[in-house]
């Protein structure tokens, strides 16, 4: 790492501070009081002469962690331009710390910037394919992010190819639960990408090595859900979703899983309650909301205007967030149903 470029970067970001972020920013808050902006400045820059000898790796992580901290309390405001240009400090220090664009990755999300959010990510996977494993370890949160984004796209190749290429690097620098972590993480990737990309016999080679490396993984276990489900075989799918209930019953990817199974099989009934489930643990899942939308409709307890397509109209309903409006009034009608049918049995009526 360059300290001569690091202390150049910082007096860049400097330069575009109010006084109040650098009174934030940086320890010396009480000798910056009393500064004018432009002495307040200079004192800042001033501070990374002394770095000589200070670990610069947890100067790093002080200040990015302190510029993280401008940036929540900054919120949204209007226009959020405060909360831009912390990105932009961010930006400019994430070269020294790769793990900054975890953060930007975040906050650019929020500010609806998917171009940025691309960017980072693009980033993130030419830092972690020049590096060895233990990079793809401290990038596991963004790769999954990153390999949800891909799932989205439809770009199940890309997932394949990040993987693959992980997978032979270097894990030297890990420990055997570490290495274990990060090798189960990629072949429930690689399941996933496989079953949707229908070569199932590859799906089962990579999750069977998940499986091998720890039977009893809930992530590998709903991952074999899903194979399962994909080849038809219903029965077996349920037991690894309940498995995972049984061990976690606020686990909504596994109620999913048991519902859609459910559905699959025809006991659409059954699958609704599962599907319920999941919408009340996680009522952000659009997966969880367009199917439990399906479901009822096709039970009948759903009504659609005539002439229109069901998969736009119930698309349609989720992105407008009516569909959160009908399940809420049909689990809460739903629950008074079932408390007036408890009373009339308790009391005979």
């Amino acid at each position: 790492m360059n300290e001569e470029q690091y202390k150049r970067a910082c007096r860049a970001v400097i330069l575009q501070m109010s006084k109040t972020e650098i009174m934030y920013v940086f320890r010396n808050r009480q000798e910056l009081k009393a500064l004018d902006e432009m002495d307040a400045k200079t004192r800042a820059m001033t501070y990374f002469e002394r770095l000589s000898g200070i670990s610069l790796e947890e100067e790093i992580k002080y200040i990015v962690k302190k510029l993280k901290d401008l940036a929540l309390d900054y919120g949204a405001d209007e226009d959020n331009l405060n909360l831009k240009r912390v990105c932009d400090y961010l930006s400019r220090i994430a070269i020294f710390n790769p793990f900054v664009f975890t953060e930007l990755a975040y906050f650019y999300s929020f500010l609806g910037q998917d171009d940025k959010v691309r960017e980072v990510y693009a980033n993130v996977i030419d830092v972690v394919l020049k590096g060895d494993m233990l990079m793809a370890y401290g990038f596991g949160e963004t790769l999954d992010n990153y390999f949800c984004q891909l799932s989205e796209d439809d770009n199940f190749s890309e997932i394949v190819s990040i993987c693959d290429k992980i997978l032979v690097k270097d894990d030297s620098k890990l420990k055997p639960e570490q290495i274990k972590k990060v090798k189960i993480f990629l072949y429930g990737w690689l399941g996933e990408a496989y079953i949707r990309q229908s070569d199932h016999e590859a799906a089962r080679s990579v999750l069977l090595e998940a499986y091998m490396m720890d039977p009893g993984n809930s992530d590998t276990k709903l991952s074999f859900a899903k194979y399962y489900t994909a080849v038809n075989d219903y029965k077996t799918s349920k037991k690894y979703s309940q498995e995972v209930i049984e061990k976690d019953r606020a686990n909504d990817h596994a109620w999913f899983e048991l519902g859609m199974a459910n559905i699959f099989e025809g006991n659409r009934e059954e699958g609704k309650k599962c599907l319920i489930n999941a919408y009340k643990i996680d009522p952000e899942n659009p997966a969880a909301k367009m199917n439990l939308l399906r479901c009822l409709y096709e039970l009948g307890e759903l009504k659609m205007p005539t002439n229109c397509d069901e998969n736009d109209y119930i698309e349609e309903l989720v992105e407008s967030g009516e569909g959160d409006k009908i399940i809420d009034k049909y689990i809460a009608d739903k629950n008074i149903d079932d408390i007036k049918a408890k009373l009339e049995h308790l009391f005979g009526l």
